[in-house]
C-alpha cells in the first residue's frame, strides 16, 4: 500500500480490536532508524508500517455499505450505485463506467473527494 492512499480516519483491519477495525489517527515518517511511513493508531500506542504486507485494508462488502448507510445518490446528489459480486464492489456513477472499489478506505477517500465530508459509520 502506498502512503498516498491513506487519510486520517481511514479504517483498517485489526482483529485484536474490539470492533475488528481501527481508524488512522496520524501518518508520519519515522526518523528513529526506520525507513518509510507509519500509520499511527490508538493515541500512538500502535504503529504500523505502510506497506502491502503490514497494513491490512478492509474488503468492501455489502455489510460495510450497510454500516455506512450507503445511499450514494442521496448522499452526494448524484445517481450512483454499487454492484457487488464475488469479484468485489463496482461503483457506477452517472454516465461513468464502473470503477472497482475494493476496500473500505478507498470508499472513504472517494466520498471525501466528492463531498468534502467524512463518511461515517451509522
Amino acid at each position: 500500500m502506498k502512503p498516498t492512499e491513506l487519510r486520517i480516519g481511514n479504517l483498517f483491519d485489526f482483529s485484536y480490536s474490539q470492533d475488528g477495525y481501527l481508524a488512522v489517527e496520524e501518518i508520519r515518517k519515522e526518523n528513529e532508524g526506520f525507513k518509510g511511513y507509519y500509520a499511527v493508531f490508538r493515541n500512538g500506542s500502535i504503529r504500523v508500517l505502510i506497506e502491502e504486507d503490514c497494513l491490512y485494508p478492509i474488503p468492501l462488502t455489502e455489510e460495510w455499505l450497510l454500516r455506512f448507510d450507503w445511499n450514494g445518490y442521496k448522499q452526494m446528489n448524484i445517481n450512483s450505485y454499487f454492484k457487488i459480486d464475488e469479484g468485489g464492489c463496482i461503483w457506477y456513477c452517472n454516465d461513468f463506467t464502473g470503477i472497482v472499489i475494493s476496500y473500505v478506505h478507498q470508499l472513504q477517500n472517494l466520498y471525501f473527494a466528492l463531498t468534502g465530508e467524512e463518511l461515517t459509520i451509522k
